[in-house]
């Protein structure tokens, strides 16, 4: 019913893409994981003051009825607000799905990493199996068993990839997409991984592509913009990118709630998103992280709107 009424609104609207070049449709979705109102909710606020959308040449659809107000955690899956989740990832869905069969491009703005299943279902309907790349500063593939906070952010890439198969509510199905159709980049979180008893991809996912924060550092720009082109280009995929900003390193990027060190220079984030950005069948982005209370002066808001604006257009 919401998916009927959100095409009915998008074909509605006064601007809409050429059917040759599909425009970017921002869609707020401040879904925070904690339920405890951390300032990735005001994340698609600040972003658009500071012209996001208007860098972009995109439309604003608004936000979403997302918001997460529960903060406890669920008895049975020891999530924060799970019954909260499972309809707020439809909601999402429902977004995406209608923004891609309106010929938009979703762009949409978290919020915290819990925005991902619905990003990925919306895709899936319209779409078929899609492609994930994932990048992120962590591998979010803790489990109910093994999460120290119960935010479904940390469990975003099990729930997504049926590696956590209890989550099979909040992903609408399982897999949403395939662990060999995951291209994971920018994990800078090992050590402190190891010491909460978290899982590696090799043993979750052995099938998902990684390239860690200190590859790509390693590698070089112009040598990782390659090696990321040849992987995407290897087989044609609707292809979904979510970035949460924390794969920046904390020295840089102190707008985040879970910093890591060792992380991306700004620089070489903008290097992988560009080489992503290129692919084809690039169809929607999801954009997670940013905790703008954190973010003094909106310093790092404001550059991350001009690197989208660089990326994305």
């Amino acid at each position: 019913m919401l998916g009927g009424r959100l095409r009915d609104r998008l074909l509605d609207m006064d601007v809409t893409p050429d059917q040759d070049d599909a425009r970017w449709l921002v869609i707020g979705a401040p879904m925070e994981g904690s339920g405890a109102g951390r300032g990735e909710v005001d994340a698609p606020k600040v972003l658009r003051e500071y012209g996001l959308v208007t860098h972009l040449g995109a439309v604003d659809f608004g936000d979403l009825p997302v918001r997460l107000t529960d903060s406890e955690r669920d008895p049975e899956t020891g999530v924060i607000a799970y019954q909260q989740l499972i309809a707020g990832t439809e909601v999402i869905a429902d977004a995406v799905a209608a923004a891609l069969h309106a010929n938009w491009r979703p762009l949409v703005l978290g919020g915290c990493c819990s925005v991902l299943p619905g990003a990925l279902s919306g895709l899936r309907r319209f779409a078929g199996p899609p492609r994930l790349v994932f990048v992120d500063g962590h591998l979010d593939l803790f489990s109910p068993q093994t999460t120290s906070t119960g935010e479904l952010a940390g469990m975003a890439l099990s729930a997504v990839t049926g590696y956590a198969p209890e989550l099979h509510a909040v992903a609408t199905r399982q897999p949403l997409v395939e662990a060999g159709d995951v291209l994971a980049i920018g994990d800078a979180d090992l050590v402190r991984r190891r010491e909460l008893g978290g899982v590696e991809a090799a043993t979750a996912l052995p099938d998902a592509r990684v390239v860690d924060a200190a590859a790509v550092r390693s590698a070089g720009a112009v040598t990782i913009t390659r090696r990321i082109e040849a992987l995407l280009a290897a087989d044609e995929m609707p292809t979904w990118l979510h970035l949460d900003v924390d794969v920046l390193d904390g020295s840089v990027m102190p707008a985040v709630s879970f910093p890591v060190s060792g992380g991306l220079t700004w620089d070489e984030l903008g290097a992988v998103l560009a080489a992503v950005a290129g692919a084809g069948e690039l169809l929607g982005v999801s954009l997670a992280g940013l905790n703008v209370h954190r973010d003094p002066g909106y310093q790092a808001s404001q550059r991350l709107v001009g690197l989208l604006a660089d990326v994305l257009t």
